[in-house]
C-alpha cells in the first residue's frame, strides 16, 4: 500500500500542539512535504519533468515550473511552495532560534490548505 503524504499534514497538526521548538521545527518540515508532494503529483500528472525542469534541486524545479505557467493558480502554488521551502530549510538547517516560530507554524499549515486547495481546483 502506498504511503499517505496527506500524514504528514496530519503529524504537524499534532506537532504544533506541544509548543516545544523541536516539534514545531518537525511541524514546519512536514507541511511542507506534504505540500511539495502534493503538487509534484499534480504536476507530474500535467507535463512536468524534472528531467527537462530549471533550477538546481527537485523542489527549486518543481517550484520554478509550477511560477513559469500561465494558469495563475499555479503560479500561487509556486509562489507558495517555494515560500514553504524557505521556511523548512530555516528550520532544518538553521540552529538559531525562529522568532514566532509557533505562529509560522499556523500560517505553514493555512498555507498548505490554500495549496490543497489550489490543487483540487486546478483538478476540476
Amino acid at each position: 500500500m502506498e504511503f499517505d503524504w496527506r500524514e504528514y499534514l496530519r503529524l504537524a497538526e499534532r506537532l504544533r500542539q506541544s509548543g516545544e521548538e523541536a516539534a514545531l521545527r518537525t511541524a514546519l518540515s512536514r507541511t511542507y512535504y506534504w505540500v511539495y508532494h502534493l503538487s509534484r503529483l499534480y504536476a507530474e500528472e500535467n507535463s512536468y519533468s524534472e528531467r527537462t525542469a530549471p533550477g538546481r534541486g527537485s523542489h527549486e524545479k518543481l517550484w520554478k515550473w509550477c511560477e513559469a505557467q500561465s494558469d495563475l493558480r499555479l503560479k500561487k502554488l509556486g509562489f507558495n511552495g517555494n515560500r514553504m521551502r524557505k521556511l523548512r530549510n530555516n528550520a532544518d538547517y538553521n540552529s538559531m532560534p525562529i522568532g514566532g516560530l509557533g505562529d509560522e507554524v499556523s500560517r505553514q499549515l493555512q498555507r498548505a490548505r490554500e495549496c490543497e486547495k489550489l490543487v483540487r481546483t486546478l483538478r476540476e
